[in-house]
């Protein structure tokens, strides 16, 4: 009887970040200046060409979320920093070292910000004469 109620006990917490928070997040990604534009973005998975503003579903994992975006004046560049998941704190203060295993395994362990502002950078206009001679 005592297994029993220790497993009931001990199941809850094997893996916390992965139960409570799952192994993928969305990451809204805005502009700076309101604007729709074209960006490249560099995730744990891989590469993806995408026009942002969007919300973009991402495995979570240690490396950071890179946002490149290219226009016609520069290249601006966004990290978006991995941090770890308060949830796989849990694991560690409650003693689930295999809980904890898990976390790390399934990349569940590491968290982004949900919102995130991408830089987007404009010169300031030219005179209406030399504007035409941009486009």
């Amino acid at each position: 009887m005592k297994k029993l109620m220790l497993i009931f006990v001990v199941a809850p917490l094997v893996g916390c970040a992965t139960i409570m928070d799952g192994t993928s997040q969305n990451v809204n990604l805005t502009t700076s200046n309101g604007r729709r534009t074209n960006a490249t973005i560099y995730t744990a998975n891989g590469v993806r060409q995408t026009q942002i503003p969007q919300t973009i579903n991402v495995q979570k994992s240690k490396r950071d979320i890179i946002v490149k975006v290219n226009n016609r004046y520069n290249t601006e560049t966004t990290t978006v920093p991995s941090k770890m998941n308060n949830w796989f704190w849990g694991n560690i203060i409650l003693g689930g070292f295999f809980g904890s295993t898990t976390d790390s395994a399934s990349g569940a362990m590491w968290e982004y910000d949900d919102n995130v502002i991408v830089q987007v950078n404009e010169p300031e206009r030219y005179p209406y004469y030399q504007d035409q001679y941009i486009r």
